[in-house]
């Protein structure tokens, strides 16, 4: 059985929670960034390892995600697929 780690914003003071967020998803997703409407969004987020691949699930209330805003992507991404399933929302 895989071990599943999960994160919520709703563990930290709500102005530290896009802070939190952000280094959750950067940790997860190199050049990953969320913006928010307000600091202090309410977001879970599920990761673990199926054998070589690692899933994740996201839940939040309304936000933009980026990749690559203050970096870019190097030699370590080759050969990675990230493949982002969206369910609701635009």
């Amino acid at each position: 059985m895989a071990l599943v780690e999960h994160f919520s914003t709703a563990e930290v003071q709500a102005a530290d929670r896009i802070g939190f967020w952000n280094q959750i998803v950067g940790q997860t997703f190199r050049g990953g960034a969320v913006d928010a409407r307000r600091d202090d969004i309410l977001a879970e987020f599920w990761r673990w390892n199926v054998g070589p691949i690692r899933l994740m699930r996201a839940k939040s209330r309304r936000s933009t995600v980026t990749r690559w805003r203050h970096s870019r992507a190097d030699d370590a991404d080759a050969g990675r697929l990230i493949l982002h399933l969206q369910n609701r929302g635009s």
